[in-house]
């Protein structure tokens, strides 16, 4: 070693800073890796939560909320996909309108919550007797309900709607005895 050069100690004390400066940037490089994977974590985690918030807004606002049915909205929608459906590939498409008869005296004489159970015994067993997926039940209005049918044609929907009459005409419906 002659006077101007750099000494052994300088180039360990080099290597050495060299080093610890690869070991600082792969502990920097694994501490962002650590943390982005924790962040993509959390924003799948976000995402799914607000998904499901956003499936139960979807179903509470197509659902009517007395009886569980589908609501007028949901009906619509439906109505308009099949009647598009049944233009385009052909085939029945029928539609059921009911209405309980002499409903407003059941809330005239009992109360709304009477007629609300009644309503709601009603809407179970007009769901009862749907037995194909394909079928839309929904309540419309007040004591109006309607069924859409796919694939069904008058003498499919008489015989249903047959049934679903017998049905509710069998319901024993008692409310506070």
């Amino acid at each position: 070693g002659g006077r101007g050069g750099r000494g052994r100690g300088d180039e360990r004390q080099g290597e050495r800073s060299r080093k610890d400066m690869l070991l600082a940037q792969q502990a920097l490089l694994e501490t962002q890796r650590q943390q982005n994977e924790q962040l993509e974590r959390r924003v799948l985690e976000r995402t799914e939560a607000l998904e499901a918030a956003n499936r139960q807004l979807q179903r509470m606002s197509t659902t009517d909320a007395l009886t569980g049915l589908h609501n007028r909205r949901y009906f619509d929608q439906a109505y308009q996909s099949e009647l598009k459906r049944t233009h385009r590939d052909g085939g029945d498409l029928s539609l059921l309108l009911l209405d309980i008869d002499h409903f407003k005296r059941i809330n005239d004489t009992w109360g709304h919550a009477a007629g609300d159970h009644c309503l709601q015994q009603v809407a179970q067993a007009l769901s009862q007797a749907i037995r194909r997926d394909t079928d839309t039940l929904a309540r419309i209005g007040g004591e109006e309900f309607c069924v859409l049918l796919p694939h069904t044609n008058a003498a499919g929907a008489v015989y249903l709607a047959d049934a679903m009459r017998k049905a509710v005409a069998e319901l024993p419906v008692e409310f506070n005895g």
